[in-house]
Order: structure tokens, then C-alpha cells, then sequence
């Protein structure tokens, strides 16, 4: 009975200890760790919805890599991936009439430090918390990059515009470059007389931003069906609100690949803003590279049956053109005319003739203009120096410069004087933005931008003279 009843007492102190209060439990836990798999239930995860999006920007970026290296393969999905998303995304965008893109710039200050207090609260206890919240912020990254490889980079590696027009683009004369831009002279001088303006010397752009964009509108409709690489689409371009801020960077208008907008800035001269609305709806609809779209806006604009919007088309070409054609001319640098006396004496028969020359006439030739009186007047002196190999080939190459520089002169004397005066007063509009950090470092990254792209980089910007002169030598 004893030992039974020691038994009996031995089950319930076992059974007592099997039962422990919940109290007990918790007091007795203090100090260990939870269960393995109850821990890792406890920390946070990267979803599924998460993986499949980094999952779908690596594929992407496979993508543009084969359209970086396959231009017909870059066709293809520009024009049947990347114009839905252009489009979509232009459509959703342009619900509103303000600037998303912009909205969003303002807001990454704001956006960025309340990522830092929500990270510092929530996700700074452990290591795979704060990876788990990288990887989460750097989704947006992932969906930028998904948006730009299939919806617009995809552009910069397509068939160059020229072979898409058909024309020959190849480097251009000085000739070519005064012929074009005599032309385009010609055009902005008859559009001249259609357009009023103020004391200031600037046009006057005789109606609003709005109506600007339904006439740009009705412009390209009739670019569609002439050039099928052109995406149709039906969009609102947006003024951008801080357009004096942007003007220091030296930026015009920028297209937002993110939310599909043609971005305008509305502080620049009026008759900047048809050409510069059009070159940013070209890019809109898928023309990437910056002298095509260039080009494009210059051959909506000119197509236009608004006068004002033609003579943006033409008058900032001419700038373009006429740029160049300055660059071209100032190649014909200057031979100082005692260098050029050195090699005449440094030949015996042209010493010769030019010390018989000055001897009889009394006089020392200190100037081109009298050596070519003196080799019009004496035939053995200009016999001499066209014979000396080295006299004659300086000789042409004053020759052309005096030539080059003459017909440049004239060029530029055929505007108008309205056109002159438009051309002075944005000279003088652009000093206050001219010279500053803002611009530098802008330009810098917009170099860098585009030269990743397998462009020149900001100076393609005036590879647009190239396709100009080609367009108007075809007779297109």
C-alpha cells in the first residue's frame, strides 16, 4: 500500500510538471531563443509579386541588349512594344493638365527622407530587414528601368532617320551649307512678314499654349500616313511650372519616359515653343535619338498651315545651320600675310620677280589685296608665285577663305530685319542663364546620357544640319 501510494504521488508531481501554467511558461522562457521556423515566420519577406518584378526587369534588360545589337530587332519593338506604352502612358497622363513628371521631381526630397524615417522605425533591427526594405524601395528603380528598356531605349538603336526617309546623309561642303541655309533665309523672311513684334524684337505667338498643341496636333496628323515609323497618337503637351528654375539649366523641353509627357518649358522666346513642343512629341512617339527628332519637329512644323508655326520650323533650323556654316567658314583660318611674304622670299624665282616688281613701281606689298594688284599687273610675278608649290597652295587657301567669308557676310545679310532683331534679342534674353553650375552640371549628365546611348552625346543635337542639307539637296 505504501509503495503504491509512493507511486501513486510520484505520477502526480510528473503530471504537475507536465502542466505547467502559462505563466510558468513564460517565466521559465525568459532569456532563450524562439523556435527556428517561428523566427522566420516573425521577419519580414520579399513576396512573390516583388521577385517576379526584379525577375521581369532582368528579362528586360536582355531585351534591349539583343535590340542594342539587332536594329531590326530594335524596330520591332518600338514600334509594337514601345508605342503601347507610349501611348498608355500618355493617355493616363494626360488626364490632368499639369505636369506628373514634375510633381514628381519636387517630390523626391519630401519622398526621400520619409523612406528614411520609415526605414529608421520599422526595418533598422536586423540585416535582412533592412535588405528586404532596399529591395523593396529599389523596385521602383526596376519598374523605371522595365518602362524606358521596352517603352522608349529601345528607340535609340532603330534605323537611322535618313535610311527611313530615303535620303543620302552624308558630311556636308561649306557650299552645301550656304546654299541651305540662302534657302531657309528665303522661307523664314516670307513668314516674317505674317507675324507682329514687340519692342522687344521678339514675334509675338498669336494665340495660347493650347491651341499651339491643337495645331501641332493637326500638323502631325498629316506626318502619319506619309511616315509610318511615326507613332499617332493624340497627347497634351504640359508648361512646365518652375519653367524660370529650368531655364538655367539650359533645357527647353524634356520627355518623361515614366509617365509618357511631352514636358514644355514656357520661359524661353515664343518662337522657340512650336520647334521645341515638337521635337519633345516627337520623342512621344518613339523618335529617340536628338538630331532626328530634331529633324521630325522641323518636318511637322514646316508642314503646318500656321505661319507661325512654320516660321519657328525655319528660323531655328537657320540658328542650326547657320551655326555650322560659321564653324565651317572659321576653318579658313587667316594667313598672316608676313608668313606668306617668308615663303615668297624663301623661293629664288619668286624673290626674284617680287623684289623686280617692287623695285620698279617704289613700293613694299604688305597686304594681300596689293599682291593680287601686282600679280593682275605683272605677268612674270604671278607666273612665279602660281609655280612655287608652296606659294600657290597659300594662295588658294586665302583665296577660298576670302570667298567663304564673303559669301557667310552675305548670307547673314539677306535676313530680314525683323529676323535680325529676333535673333539679337534672344542673345541678349539667354545672358542671364548663360553662365552657371546649374547648366554645367546639366549639361554633363545630359552628355553623358546620351553618349550611353550610342549617340555623340550633346552634340547630336546639331547633327540635325547634316539631315537638313541632305533633305534639301534630295528636292524632298
Amino acid at each position: 500500500m505504501d509503495e503504491e501510494k509512493e507511486k501513486n504521488n510520484k505520477t502526480a508531481e510528473e503530471t504537475a510538471e507536465e502542466h505547467v501554467s502559462p505563466a510558468e511558461v513564460s517565466a521559465n522562457s525568459e532569456g532563450t531563443e524562439a523556435p527556428t521556423d517561428e523566427k522566420n515566420r516573425k521577419e519580414p519577406r520579399l513576396g512573390w509579386g516583388f521577385r517576379i518584378l526584379y525577375m521581369l526587369g532582368g528579362l528586360s534588360l536582355i531585351v534591349y541588349l539583343i535590340a542594342v545589337l539587332n536594329e531590326n530587332f530594335a524596330n520591332f519593338m518600338s514600334r509594337y512594344f514601345g508605342a503601347p506604352i507610349r501611348a498608355v502612358l500618355a493617355s493616363i497622363s494626360g488626364i490632368v493638365p499639369f505636369s506628373i513628371s514634375e510633381l514628381i521631381v519636387i517630390l523626391l526630397i519630401p519622398a526621400f527622407i520619409a523612406i528614411i524615417i520609415v526605414a529608421n522605425k520599422y526595418y533598422s533591427g536586423t540585416w535582412r530587414k533592412i535588405l528586404v526594405f532596399s529591395g523593396k524601395v529599389l523596385s521602383v528603380a526596376v519598374v523605371l528601368i522595365i518602362i524606358y528598356t521596352l517603352g522608349f531605349g529601345t528607340g535609340y538603336h532603330t534605323s537611322t532617320l535618313d535610311k527611313r526617309l530615303g535620303i543620302d546623309k552624308h558630311p556636308v561642303s561649306t557650299e552645301e551649307l550656304r546654299d541651305t541655309a540662302r534657302h531657309l533665309t528665303e522661307l523664314v523672311n516670307k513668314e516674317a512678314t505674317n507675324q507682329t513684334y514687340g519692342e522687344d524684337g521678339f514675334s509675338k505667338m498669336p494665340y495660347s499654349l493650347s491651341a499651339m498643341n491643337n495645331k501641332l496636333l493637326v500638323a502631325y496628323d498629316g506626318i502619319y500616313e506619309k511616315y509610318e515609323f511615326i507613332q499617332p497618337m493624340n497627347s497634351r503637351l504640359k508648361p512646365v511650372m518652375l519653367s524660370e528654375l529650368m531655364s538655367y539649366t539650359h533645357i527647353t523641353g524634356v520627355y518623361s519616359y515614366f509617365t509618357g509627357e511631352a514636358n514644355l518649358n514656357i520661359a524661353f522666346p515664343d518662337y522657340t515653343l512650336p520647334f521645341t513642343a515638337a521635337h519633345e512629341l516627337a520623342h512621344q512617339r518613339g523618335i529617340a535619338r536628338e538630331d532626328e527628332a530634331n529633324f521630325v519637329a522641323f518636318l511637322v512644323c514646316s508642314a503646318s498651315e500656321d505661319s507661325y508655326i512654320r516660321y519657328s520650323a525655319y528660323l531655328m533650323m537657320l540658328e542650326y545651320v547657320t551655326n555650322a556654316y560659321y564653324t565651317a567658314v572659321s576653318g579658313y583660318k587667316a594667313y598672316d600675310f608676313a608668313a606668306f611674304r617668308e615663303l615668297m622670299v624663301a623661293d629664288p624665282k619668286v624673290s626674284e620677280a617680287l623684289s623686280a616688281y617692287e623695285k620698279a613701281n617704289g613700293v613694299t606689298l604688305s597686304k594681300y589685296a596689293e599682291l593680287k594688284e601686282a600679280m593682275n599687273a605683272d605677268a612674270a610675278l604671278s607666273t612665279a608665285v602660281r609655280e612655287c608649290e608652296k606659294t600657290a597652295e597659300a594662295l588658294d587657301f586665302y583665296n577660298k577663305r576670302v570667298v567663304a567669308v564673303t559669301d557667310y557676310n552675305a548670307t547673314l545679310d539677306m535676313r530680314k530685319a525683323q529676323v535680325v532683331a529676333e535673333e539679337h534679342a534672344f542673345n541678349e534674353f539667354f545672358k542671364k542663364y548663360e553662365h552657371n553650375i546649374i547648366a554645367s552640371v546639366s549639361g554633363a549628365v545630359n552628355d553623358t546620357y546620351l553618349k550611353f546611348q550610342g549617340t555623340p552625346g550633346s552634340a547630336s543635337y546639331g547633327m540635325v544640319v547634316d539631315l537638313a542639307v541632305a533633305y534639301y539637296k534630295s528636292g524632298k
